[in-house]
């Protein structure tokens, strides 16, 4: 499982580093049980390079993580679910952002 806090515009090299993070786990244990992303708001992107290398760490790595929380205020957090069930493998819950403790103990039960 793992906690990503978002506090500025997300960047290409942030989802480089997330990768960094991710796929030597996946490849090691076959898949992410949980990922929870908590941000009070959706803090956009720094730039196009950044939204692009976002969509690109959604496409390659949707199918090995179980369920993704998204803990957060933001109106696009609330649409989350219901936008990405037709190309998004993993499961999506929304939380409110204070209720971390309940997305992470959802993010980290068995895959549905």
């Amino acid at each position: 499982m793992l906690v990503v806090e978002a506090k500025s515009e997300l960047r290409a090299q942030d989802f480089d580093a997330l990768a960094a993070t991710v796929d030597p786990w996946v490849e090691s244990h076959g898949g992410l049980r949980g990922l929870v992303i908590h941000a009070r708001e959706f803090p956009g992107w720094e730039n196009l390079g950044g939204m692009f290398r976002h969509i690109r760490f959604i496409r390659n790595h949707h199918r090995s993580i179980g369920r993704i929380a998204l803990a957060s205020d933001s109106t696009l957090a609330s649409l989350a679910p219901h936008l990405t069930e037709h190309f998004v493998e993993a499961n999506v819950q929304h939380f409110d952002h204070d209720a971390l403790e309940r997305a992470i103990g959802w993010a980290g039960e068995a895959r549905d």
